[in-house]
């Protein structure tokens, strides 16, 4: 499998005054002790309004105000996301459950540890003519990378509308953005899109072939995930969930700064951002806690592609303590 190049995002903090507020929630962590570590390398499969409490975080000065010296990388998808996980590359990944049962098939000591964000925002958008999602086979697919959220998405969404995944050609193709450029040069012929991306291909008369939240309603979308040793650093990782509360708070706030960081960090036009955030609202739970109908579609899912006896259970791969301790609830 290619392994693509690794850029990152390192934006000069501006540091603002959280005052007592960061205190306050330093202190709700766990043993109320020192950081274990204030250095946090946190991995992301593509550039994607999905993360977008994470760049508020950074470009607000948020880790920064709490102690915490965060950098931030953007992969060409979750096959390469997930390698720097294992590989410890990076201390988080910010990704799916795909990539992460992936890896747990592979025996990788990784574990889900958030819910990061629950929309079922997928679209499927192909060019003008073609014919309706149960007739698609032989036609090529722009996904971001093969084993990715993705792949498992389109896969998934070609099987309800009564066709086999391996009856359609997989493109790998990199982020959203790029997944609509492929479509606009005809480098496919169907492409996974998000929005602000689908509302591009909306304008260019593209045709819609299909949404996720037809199919799955209750989606993960992105999780939080890290190797087992690494969710020992329990007041690192409390601190910095405590961060992404607060980012959650201010982007869902503050126009102003979610319109433009969606347009710094994901490159889309301030009308594109300002519409596209609004499949977003609300998707962010600040307890982590997981959506677990999502969850067991893509195990069940996932399963049935690896050849696996039994899917996934959630308690498998699941660290619980950290949904526990912001106020979420354990599920079988």
């Amino acid at each position: 499998m290619r392994k693509s190049p690794v850029s990152y995002f390192h934006s000069s903090f501006i540091r603002i005054p959280i005052g007592v507020a960061a205190l306050v929630l330093i202190a709700g962590s766990f043993a109320q002790g020192a950081l274990e570590t204030n250095r946090v390398r946190v991995g992301m499969p593509v550039s994607s309004l999905a993360f977008l409490p994470l760049y508020a975080a950074e470009a607000e000065g948020l880790f920064d105000a709490a102690g915490l010296d965060v950098t931030l990388f953007t992969f060409r998808g979750g096959s390469d996301s997930v390698r720097a996980a294992v590989g410890g590359q990076v201390d988080i990944a910010a990704g799916s459950i795909s990539e992460l049962l992936s890896a747990l098939t592979a025996d990788q000591p990784l574990k889900m540890f958030w819910g990061f964000n629950q929309a079922p925002i997928y679209e499927l958008w192909a060019q003008p003519g073609t014919p309706e999602l149960p007739e698609t086979a032989g036609l090529r697919f722009a996904i971001s990378s093969f084993g990715a959220l993705s792949n498992q998405a389109v896969d998934y969404m070609v099987s309800q509308a009564g066709i086999s995944p391996d009856s359609i050609v997989l493109v790998p193709s990199g982020g959203p953005a790029a997944r609509l450029a492929a479509l606009q040069t005809s480098q496919v012929d169907v492409a996974l899109l998000s929005q602000p991306t689908s509302l591009i291909a909306e304008r260019e008369g593209y045709k819609l072939l299909g949404v996720m939240s037809d199919y799955a309603p209750n989606w993960q979308n992105q999780i939080f995930y890290a190797r087992t040793d690494f969710l020992e650093s329990e007041n690192t990782i409390t601190a910095f969930l405590n961060v992404v509360v607060e980012a959650i708070d201010l982007i869902e706030s503050d126009e102003e700064v979610r319109t433009r960081l969606t347009m710094e960090y994901v490159g889309f036009s301030r009308e594109d951002a300002e519409l596209g955030y609004a499949s977003y609202a609300g998707t962010w739970p600040r307890t982590g806690q997981p959506a677990r109908e999502g969850i067991d579609i893509l195990a069940r899912f996932h399963a049935e592609s690896e050849g696996l006896d039994e899917p996934f259970a959630l308690s498998d791969f699941m660290d619980w303590r950290y949904v526990k301790h912001f106020g979420g609830t354990v599920v079988p």
